[in-house]
């Protein structure tokens, strides 16, 4: 398969990921304009680039991707890709002209803050990691890692008690709040989680996790 047939894939499941796409997404694939013929295989890879922050990791578009000998290699699928990625437009420019737009937007606004407070708190972008590191955040085309998650005596492997406990905070599905939890003071912990590592009080953050995972707090 090719990586139309990543497209195809993510044109098939829109719906779980329109609500994934932030504000900034949806403009950049709005403002693509057709221009000549082959327009949409010169776009293809951009569009998937645009739209890969949106995808979960066990999303089938990624097995798409890898199951191709190489990703330009015209896949078995029969929807012409011009048609895939003309419906990813529409439904950008379509999702543009809701009236609960500006919401979003604000939504956007405020993530971005977050990030950019995570990102200040010391976060290294595009460094060698172990690929079992859970946590890492997309933001503007990069890849950016928490620094506290990380062994002091591994570098790039992080500390066991993190990957855990990020099935509990839902780290997969939402990185951005699990990253939050970790930097945020905990009442009953005395501190921020992410200052507690190293330090022997791995059962009490797997307890606080787990709290939060169950609603008890």
């Amino acid at each position: 398969m090719a990586i139309r047939d990543a497209l195809q894939v993510i044109d098939q499941s829109w719906t779980e990921i329109e609500p994934r796409l932030t504000v900034r997404e949806l403009a950049a694939l709005a403002a693509i304009q057709p221009e000549h013929p082959g327009w949409a295989a010169e776009w293809s890879e951009s569009v998937f680039v645009l739209l890969s922050p949106a995808l979960p990791p066990q999303h089938p578009a990624w097995r798409a991707l890898r199951s191709s000998g190489t990703r330009f290699t015209p896949g078995q699928q029969d929807t012409p890709v011009d048609e895939i990625i003309g419906r990813f437009i529409d439904r950008a420019r379509t999702a543009m002209a809701d009236p609960s737009f500006d919401y979003d937007i604000a939504a956007d606004s405020l993530t971005d803050s977050v990030i950019q407070e995570i990102i200040s708190s010391g976060i290294p972008a595009e460094r060698q990691v172990d690929e079992t590191v859970p946590l890492a955040v997309e933001y503007l085309g990069q890849r950016f890692y928490p620094r506290f998650q990380f062994t002091q005596s591994e570098p790039s492997v992080a500390e066991g008690i993190v990957s855990q406990v990020n099935d509990l905070l839902g780290g997969h599905e939402d990185p951005i709040g699990a990253i939050s939890w970790w930097l945020t003071p905990n009442t009953w912990l005395g501190q921020a989680p992410a200052e507690l590592l190293g330090k022997g009080r791995n059962a009490e953050i797997e307890y606080a996790a787990n709290q939060l995972s169950n609603d008890n707090w």
